[in-house]
């Protein structure tokens, strides 16, 4: 009758421990150590991790730091230099050349024109003077209008000269009144055009 009873409660039971109360309490902190161990070294394993991949960001954020860091120093370099005196001297002479000679290359610049116009004279005309407007640039050309007085002995010697400015490939827009023509002989004309340079 035991062995049944005792067969019943073992089969109630379906934990039949053989450990002694004291050996299944070492068990379970062995195993309670292990899990907390694992745990540990699952943290440790994500914290190593996190630390690797950010090493390319900090290393990345250091060179840019080195960078602007060098960048700042040359332009703070560059703006505390003074200014070298021979240089500003030598600048100055060179302003003093450049204006002087301005003058000149604007004399030059008419007396080329003056005798490119002289160039198309021809027997029958006199030239008695020239005017010259200001100088400007249109669509990056310098140019200046110019007005040329003088006398023609007839009208086919006017002619002749007005015919030669037009094809003149310096001078352009040229303009001959046509109440220069009215006289037949003798005839006082003003001829102005654009002049290239």
């Amino acid at each position: 009758m035991l062995r049944r009873s005792a067969r019943l409660s073992l089969l109630s039971n379906p934990m039949f421990n053989l450990l002694p109360r004291t050996n299944q309490k070492e068990v379970l902190f062995e195993y309670r150590l292990r899990v907390a161990s694992a745990c540990l070294t699952a943290f440790a394993v994500l914290v190593f991790l996190a630390g690797v991949s950010l090493i390319p960001s900090y290393v990345s954020s250091i060179n840019q730091a080195k960078l602007f860091q060098t960048q700042y120093d040359s332009v703070h370099a560059v703006a505390g230099q003074k200014v070298d005196t021979t240089l500003v001297k030598l600048l100055s002479a060179t302003k003093g050349k450049l204006d002087l000679s301005g003058s000149y290359l604007s004399v030059s610049t008419a007396s080329s024109m003056v005798s490119r116009v002289i160039s198309h004279q021809s027997d029958g005309i006199r030239l008695t003077a020239f005017r010259f407007g200001a100088d400007e640039v249109v669509g990056g050309v310098h140019q200046r209008k110019i007005t040329v007085t003088g006398q023609a002995v007839d009208r086919l010697s006017l002619l002749h000269f007005y015919q030669s400015l037009q094809a003149e490939k310096k001078f352009q827009a040229v303009v001959l009144p046509v109440p220069d023509f009215q006289s037949a002989a003798n005839i006082d004309f003003n001829i102005s055009f654009i002049s290239l340079m």
